[in-house]
């Protein structure tokens, strides 16, 4: 189970409301009726003129048909959507009730980080990813010891002239960047999200075996193919790293 298929959930559930509508609609238009006056006489002497108002239902064979075959057309949508409903609510509670109310803000509700950061501080991959410990995912300290077991097996006894490319995810590369800078668990919260595809450059220092920032999570290269809204939800800390 994916998001995307969190996604066509939502999709139907909002398919169930608009076909109820559009059912509601269709029966409406069974009932519909027609207003109208008339001018006559009375029906016996003196046969005095006067107006006659008249009113009747909207009807046919073939309006008839087409009205109750296209109200077939939506049940049978309503069906289907309702069963998707139901397949992915199923699944849900077979995993942590955590993970079901987090599901629930994020995906059913939408709401933003920020409104996220505010219900659940425990999730908050911003500000506080020093103190993450994610429901049934790994926690903050996991991916650190992930990142010191990579630089004790893969960087430490490196040359010092030799070129490294690192590529792997937003979350890990914050982690290992802030390692390799012998930061303090903290500074992270302060380290923005790197863009997809940005370069981050580190210079690694013979003598001391220390590195220092040649250039950060930059992503000029990308010009209008960076990730729509980035500057929203990416570059969220309110103090530079670097000069922190």
């Amino acid at each position: 189970m994916d998001k995307g298929i969190l996604s066509e959930y939502m999709d139907a559930c909002a398919m169930i409301k608009e076909t109820e509508q559009e059912i509601r609609k269709l029966r409406a238009r069974k009932t519909e009726t027609v207003e109208d006056v008339v001018r006559g006489s009375n029906g016996s002497f003196p046969y005095q003129p006067r107006n006659f108002h008249i009113s009747g239902t909207v009807s046919g064979s073939g309006t008839e048909r087409k009205v109750r075959r296209q109200e077939q057309i939506l049940e049978e949508r309503k069906e289907r959507a309702e069963e998707i409903k139901t397949e992915t609510e199923s699944w849900m509670n077979t995993i942590p009730m955590r993970m079901q109310r987090i599901i629930k803000y994020k995906i059913f509700e939408g709401m933003s980080w920020e409104e996220r950061r505010q219900k659940y501080p425990e999730i908050d991959l911003d500000e506080k990813l020093s103190l993450l410990r994610a429901p049934g995912g790994e926690s903050y300290e996991d991916v650190k010891k992930r990142c010191l077991t990579f630089i004790e097996s893969h960087l430490k006894d490196t040359d010092n002239d030799s070129n490294i490319i690192i590529v792997s995810h937003g979350i890990t590369l914050r982690v290992l960047t802030n390692l390799l800078l012998n930061r303090p668990d903290e500074d992270i919260n302060h380290l923005n999200w790197m863009e997809n595809t940005a370069l981050t450059e580190l210079a690694r220092q013979k003598q001391s075996h220390t590195y220092q920032v040649i250039r950060l999570n930059d992503y000029s290269h990308l010009e209008e193919l960076k990730t729509a809204g980035y500057e929203n939800w990416g570059l969220f800390a309110k103090r530079d790293y670097q000069k922190s």
